[in-house]
């Protein structure tokens, strides 16, 4: 799914998405099978990802996970 504004706005030329848009999907990507991964235990996702806490749940709401 799209996680920000208008598709088409997104989209360049060739059709294909942003880079912007792929690093976003990869990072909600790689923030889903963590929270799954560790049952939501958002220290030790924290930590293997070697972000902070902080910077983890920034992140956790941005995407709205």
């Amino acid at each position: 799914g799209e996680i920000s504004g208008d598709p088409a706005v997104a989209r360049d030329a060739s059709g294909e998405g942003s880079l912007e848009d792929a690093i976003a999907s990869l990072e909600r990507s790689i923030l889903e099978r963590g929270l799954e991964r560790t049952s939501g235990n958002r220290t030790r996702l924290a930590k293997e990802l070697s972000i902070s806490r902080t910077t983890l749940n920034d992140r956790i709401k941005k995407f709205d996970l």
